[in-house]
């Protein structure tokens, strides 16, 4: 505080009560430049993940499907899907957690878990 002098703080008052005036007869200005810095600092709306089985498989009960085929057919099956249907498969069933980000390794994640349970052990469980 020892830079600041009695004049320099009588020279702010000054200014503050320009922009005092300046606010009380037109409001809407300080209103606009506000709304302006609120829509600068809001989140980016986040994309919001599907839920459930992608639309290409809801009429395809895979628990039945990988009990009548092999492994390589599952997986033929499963790479016609996006990454991300992939992984909403994977949500869908209660799959697990995978790190695997390539379609081809993604869809033999899925198909050795769907060759391993011989039922769907979340089939009657209500979220």
């Amino acid at each position: 505080m020892s830079n600041i002098s009695k004049n320099d703080i009588k020279i702010f008052g000054k200014v503050l009560q320009a922009l005092g005036e300046i606010i009380v007869s037109k409001p809407e200005i300080l209103m606009s430049i506000l709304d302006k810095e609120v829509e600068a600092e809001a989140p980016p709306q986040a994309k919001e993940k599907p839920h459930g089985l992608p639309s290409a498989m809801k009429d395809t009960d895979l628990f039945s499907f990988s009990k009548n085929h092999n492994k390589e057919e599952i997986i033929a099956l499963l790479n016609e899907l996006t990454v991300d249907e992939l992984k909403q498969i994977i949500s869908h069933y209660s799959l697990g957690y995978t790190k695997l980000k390539s379609k081809e390794k993604i869809s033999e994640y899925i198909a050795d878990q769907f060759k391993k349970r011989t039922t769907d052990v979340f089939l009657k469980h209500e979220k």
